[in-house]
């Protein structure tokens, strides 16, 4: 039981300190939105990402990868999207998908870009929302209109 509590614990990568199992297929209807936003600037997500919220207790967000299955699932700090404006929610979303999506394993803190673990208020992040998605995903970028969530 201790190799496998031991194997658990090597084979799983996270953005913060705690790990849950979480249903690996549903997305919460809170995030549907800013993940529609993210395919459409990144076709390549699978079916087995899950996005649900966690606990107050844990880091804004956190990536869970499952080996050898490949499931991933995202947990999000409920109090920290409560009161989070939709560009620092866009921002918490994108970051993790970063890990979770694009594979990203580390965090880049030097500069301002979306893998970087530090998130900045909504006002900095909307001056340089363009930007951010052109570092991010590239000339062809789509930048989302958020004006469907309330804490715009």
């Amino acid at each position: 039981m201790k190799a496998i509590i031991i194997l658990l614990t090597v084979l799983l990568a996270g953005c913060g300190p705690k790990f849950k199992f979480n249903s690996p297929a549903y997305i919460d209807s809170a995030f549907r939105p800013y993940v529609a936003c993210f395919k459409a600037n990144y076709p390549d997500v699978s079916g087995k990402l899950g996005i649900t919220f966690g606990s107050e207790d844990e880091a804004t967000g956190r990536c869970n990868k499952y080996m050898p299955n490949k499931k991933r699932d995202i947990v999000i700090n409920p109090f920290d999207w409560s009161i989070s404006s939709a560009v620092r929610r866009e921002f918490i979303i994108f970051h993790e998908m970063g890990h979770c999506v694009m594979y990203i394993g580390g965090h880049d803190d030097d500069t301002f870009n979306y893998m970087n673990s530090n998130t900045p208020i909504g006002e900095t992040i909307l001056e340089h929302r363009e930007q951010l998605y052109l570092d991010f995903f590239g000339e062809d970028y789509e930048l989302c209109d958020l004006s469907f969530d309330e804490a715009t």
